[in-house]
Parts: structure tokens; sequence; C-alpha cells
């Protein structure tokens, strides 16, 4: 279903792809930088499997940088996710889908300005079988999981169109 999973530990990587292409991880950045490995390392390689069998638990620590996420490292990265579905056209939907949700939490976080959201909002949208389709499919696929969270992204929005 061209879903794939963008957390380190949740893969298995051959090395002379890493070392051949010199992947290495962003330390500049403190959000994102394993998903931007990971999709550096699905870009270089021929073939993926996928395995069903779950051979890593992962804890969810309350006080990590996932957790705790700064307004100008939302903004970095955001930043740094788009510079790469520019180089790599094929994780335009995967990283779109990331930035509207970084972009929910710079909301949430109220210290961002209207102009700096929508600039990042501008460049995600969500791309369908390489048609533009905007980003409603995506507050439909929250909307499913979350209602809430739904309606609270809608009317962030919408204040944001004012």
């Amino acid at each position: 279903d061209n879903s794939y999973n963008v957390c380190v530990g949740g893969g298995l990587y051959k090395r002379s792809i890493i070392i051949e292409n010199s992947l290495k991880f962003d330390e500049s950045l403190k959000l994102a930088e394993d998903q931007l490995f990971v999709l550096s390392f699905i870009k270089h390689a021929k073939k993926l499997q996928y395995l069903a069998d779950p051979f890593y638990y992962y804890y969810q620590n309350l006080n990590s940088a996932t957790h705790t996420q700064k307004s100008t490292e939302l903004i970095k990265t955001c930043r740094a996710l788009s510079e790469f579905s520019k180089d790599w056209p094929l994780s335009k939907n995967h990283i779109d889908t990331e930035i509207l949700i970084f972009i929910v939490d710079l909301i949430k976080n109220a210290d961002v300005s209207k102009s700096e959201i929508t600039s990042l909002y501008r460049n995600a949208t969500i791309r369908t079988n390489n048609e533009k389709t905007g980003s409603c499919k995506l507050f439909k696929k929250i909307a499913k999981i979350n209602p809430k969270l739904a309606c609270l992204i809608l009317s962030m929005y919408f204040k944001l169109k004012k």
C-alpha cells in the first residue's frame, strides 16, 4: 500500500548502501532526523522487504524530543523535510503528511506567527497518484482516528485563513 516505517528502529539496513551513499543522521536536527535517514536509505535501496512480525518494542519517553517539541525545532525540521522532498519527489506525500502534523504542534504551541505557519502549510499538500488533491484527505484520515484532533486542526486552519 506504499506505506513504510520511517523509524530507524523499525528496520534492518544493508551497511553497504549506507557506506556507498554516505548516509548519516543530520545532527543539526532534533526531530525527524531518523525519518530523513530512513527515507535516504529507501531512496538508494533497490528493493525492500516487509516483515509483519514485531522484532522491536519502542518505549515512549514522555520527556523525549518527540513529546517536548519547541517551535524553532519544528520549523527547522519542516524546512529540512521540505528540502528533502524536492530532491526525491517520491517522498513528498509522506513528508507533506509529517509537515502537516508538525504544523498542528506549532499551532498548539501558539508562539509562531501566522505568516510562518502559512508559509510551511503552503508548501505541504497531499498528492495522490501525482495529482494535487489538497490536505483534505489528511483531515479525513485524522477524523477517522481522532475526531477531536480533526476539529482542532480545522478550527485553527480557518483562524489562519482569516
